[in-house]
């Protein structure tokens, strides 16, 4: 029996399929140039809504400021001509109004990360004295809750190349969260440690916890968050974001660990900066 043999294509067969071949490049040719197309209207919307969050933010500044200013001169009255349910009223909207400056900050500070404006001022930076400037806030607080601060820290610890500014904000992102998600009676620790080449830096809670569901999304901005905070307090759901861009920004990472009724982690860890370059 005669081997089979491979028959060779015709000529007719060749051009066939070098007119398939030729047709399918030319698709994938317009594909791209879709796609690039897609690409650079989504890169514009982007810009347009940073821009557009940027302008809106700003100007919402000045109308919410006002509002602060003239509710705390009404409360300022003390025992004036403003009867119990108007210094209530007075009360609300000075809360409300405090929340929506909150919320323009954490907007603007969105808009500029997202954008990539985001710029660090760094300096050398004493880690205690740092923390020394955000517990009295976040004492103040715990105090209105009956929750109490303690610190803790390494002596060890040296100084850091740091935005002094951001690192203060990531900190009191954290404590403030912890207060608001603990119980009346509870405490919360802040605690610091040198490990090998890196600062970690630690809040922890004994509060209502994370459900598992939700905490690998904590930092996520598109997600919703559910937790229960124990005084009803108002909340814009960015500060978590914030601190882990600016947490990252700086090199470091920061990670959460937590379970339901039995208290929260946030864990930031800051490298320690290298002998050639400080802000490495």
């Amino acid at each position: 029996m005669a081997p089979d043999v491979e028959r060779e294509p015709q000529a007719d067969e060749q051009v066939d399929y070098l007119e398939e071949l030729s047709r399918l490049n030319n698709e994938l040719v317009n594909a791209q140039r879709q796609l690039a197309k897609k690409n650079a209207e989504l890169e514009a919307l982007s810009k347009l809504k940073d821009q557009f969050l940027g302008m809106a933010t700003h100007d919402l500044r000045r109308p919410v400021s006002a509002i602060i200013a003239y509710a705390g001169l009404l409360q300022d009255a003390g025992d004036g001509p403003h009867s119990t349910e108007q210094k209530e009223f007075i009360e609300r909207i000075l809360d409300a109004a405090t929340f929506m400056s909150k919320l323009v900050d954490d907007f603007l500070s969105v808009a500029m990360i997202e954008s990539g404006r985001l710029k660090l001022g760094r300096d050398w930076t004493d880690l205690p004295t740092l923390i020394g400037r955000v517990l009295p806030l976040a004492k103040l607080q715990g105090d209105a809750k009956d929750v109490a601060i303690t610190a803790e820290q390494d002596p060890r610890i040296p100084p850091l190349f740091l935005d002094s500014g951001k690192v203060e904000q990531v900190l009191a992102n954290l404590l403030g969260n912890a207060v608001e998600h603990s119980h009346a009676g509870s405490q919360v620790d802040l605690l610091s440690r040198l490990e090998a080449d890196r600062v970690v830096v630690e809040v922890v809670d004994e509060g209502v916890g994370i459900p598992e569901d939700l905490l690998a999304t904590v930092f996520d901005p598109v997600k919703e968050r559910r937790t229960v905070k124990t005084g009803g307090e108002l909340s814009t759901g960015l500060g978590l974001v914030i601190s882990r861009k600016v947490v990252e920004a700086h090199g470091g990472r920061i990670e959460a660990e937590s379970q339901v009724d039995q208290g929260s982690t946030f864990r930031v860890f800051l490298p320690l900066p290298s002998d050639g370059d400080p802000s490495a």
